[in-house]
């Protein structure tokens, strides 16, 4: 009967480890979810035409003029600096003289 008891000791104690490594875990992972989000600096095409406000088929037309530099993520996802459109709205400005 000594035996079973060691046997039944063993097997709490090899739980109690893996609980405690379970809660370790369990803190860690609450951790990342409470953090904030990095801020996006690469926008999809489809989110950098909402972005600018223009269509998806406009921010192509952008790319392949040259006007907007772009990233290749894959063999088919483009990606698009948040910075570079700022740049490329900035050049387009236009500033409204005064009359008076």
């Amino acid at each position: 009967m000594g035996n079973n008891q060691e046997q039944i000791a063993e097997q709490i104690s090899s739980l109690h480890e893996r609980l405690n490594d379970l809660e370790g875990i369990l803190r860690q992972l609450s951790d990342k979810v409470d953090e904030p989000p990095l801020p996006l600096s690469y926008l999809s095409v489809i989110q950098a035409g909402e972005y600018l406000g223009i269509s998806k088929s406009s921010v192509y037309r952008l790319i392949e003029s040259g006007a907007i530099p772009y990233t290749n993520v894959g063999k088919r996802n483009l990606r698009l600096r948040i910075e570079d459109l700022d740049k490329y709205l900035h050049k387009r400005k236009v500033v409204k003289k005064s009359i008076l």
